[in-house]
């Protein structure tokens, strides 16, 4: 399965994310450049903070949320791209 919306995925600086966006969006990197990106959510620290905006041109798709077949995740992704907690029980 190729990038879309709860992939979990590499960018590339091999950092793993979590795709909130539908489709690519317009980005503005660190130098000035523009592009078309996956953006999403750090999963990890190693570049940035958790939760911290992470986006990628070609992400390298390593799995899928929506594979627990849990009806709440549409939700879940959406809380989590919006910053906001999420709880479960």
């Amino acid at each position: 399965m190729g990038p879309c919306k709860g992939a979990f995925a590499f960018c590339s600086f091999h950092c793993l994310g979590l795709i909130t966006s539908d489709e690519p969006q317009e980005v503005v990197y660190s130098d000035g450049n523009k592009g078309k990106a996956w953006v999403g959510i750090h999963l990890t620290d190693k570049i940035a903070s958790v939760g911290s905006l992470w986006s990628s041109c070609c992400p390298i798709v390593v799995g899928h949320i929506r594979a627990f077949n849990d009806p709440r995740v549409p939700q879940l992704i959406a809380e989590l791209a919006e910053g906001r907690v999420v709880k479960t029980h």
